[in-house]
């Protein structure tokens, strides 16, 4: 039971992080202002180490090691479940990701045909391709994927929040939302405060 737990965490975890590396490196646009982005891929039960840096993409790193089944020590090194015990159920279809400046600023560079292909592969859910998505965040005030700091009031004392201004994210961050809700008009987002007032 514990071995086919352990194989099933750990195709499931492989899945993933191809997936939502590959997300990364889509909507953030591999290796531009980023110092690094890698990638972990599944290959016949290997995974696989692949990194782009800005000018140098999908470098081969070889393959990742990775924990065999001890039968004899696994109290150690694994975590047991009892699928008899539960707590919180998980929401359901959930798959998300975030909206960001630099990614909107990348898609932007590309042809329209191009974008849309992309933005159908990120949100569409009828693309055969598609990560689906149907969640995301995206920031108040500037993130670490911002093309600078902002913060949505630069007023000092402003309590009443009279110069509160989402002008700029009237730029980037709202076409992308828009672009998104097109294809998945179900998709879920949260505001996450981010980058209080300098």
């Amino acid at each position: 039971m514990k071995k086919k737990i352990y194989d099933k965490v750990t195709n499931v975890r492989n899945a993933f992080l191809s997936v939502l590396l590959s997300a990364s490196i889509v909507v953030t646009g591999a290796g531009a202002a980023a110092p690094t982005v890698s990638q972990a891929a599944d290959t016949a039960g290997e995974v696989k180490w692949v990194m782009s840096q800005n000018g140098n993409y999908m470098q081969d790193k070889g393959t990742l090691a990775t924990t065999a089944w001890d039968a004899d020590n696994h109290s150690e090194l694994y975590i047991d479940v009892d699928e008899n015990i539960t707590y919180q159920e998980m929401a359901q279809n959930i798959w998300g990701g975030c909206f960001n400046e630099r990614g909107w600023h990348k898609l932007m560079q590309l042809t329209e045909e191009e974008r849309n292909h992309i933005l159908d592969l990120l949100f569409d859910p009828d693309e055969p391709e598609g990560l689906h998505l149907t969640m995301a965040r995206m920031p108040i005030g500037s993130s670490d994927f911002a093309m600078d700091l902002y913060s949505l009031n630069e007023t000092e004392n402003d309590y009443e929040m009279k110069n509160f201004s989402i002008e700029r994210d009237k730029e980037m961050l709202i076409p992308y939302i828009k672009e998104a809700l097109k294809r998945q008009p179900n998709l879920k987002i949260w505001a996450s405060p981010w980058s209080p007032p300098s």
